[in-house]
């Protein structure tokens, strides 16, 4: 789990910070009790239409393609060593 450490004024002490990373693909050996979240990308389709040409017409010009959206899941590893997750909305 990542954590910052931040120097509280207030108390004259440093804070320990912990924030969830986002990745593309799950941790190869997370640690006991390491949350994440993952994010899925979908695949793009189509790969776009010649919209014109940049240059002498060597290099074309596309328009984008259909999908590629994306999906999280909050994912938790526990102290048995099981990775649990639950689908994001």
């Amino acid at each position: 789990m990542i954590k910052k450490l931040i120097f509280n004024p207030l108390t004259s002490n440093f804070d320990f910070i912990s924030n969830i990373p986002q990745l593309d693909a799950d941790p190869a050996s997370p640690n006991a009790e390491d949350v994440w979240v993952l994010r899925t990308t979908g695949a793009v389709s189509g790969g776009g239409t010649i919209k014109g040409w940049i240059g002498l017409g060597s290099t074309p010009i596309l328009s984008p393609g259909s999908g590629g959206a994306s999906t999280y899941a909050l994912k938790y590893r526990t102290q048995e060593g099981t990775t649990v997750g639950v689908a994001l909305s």
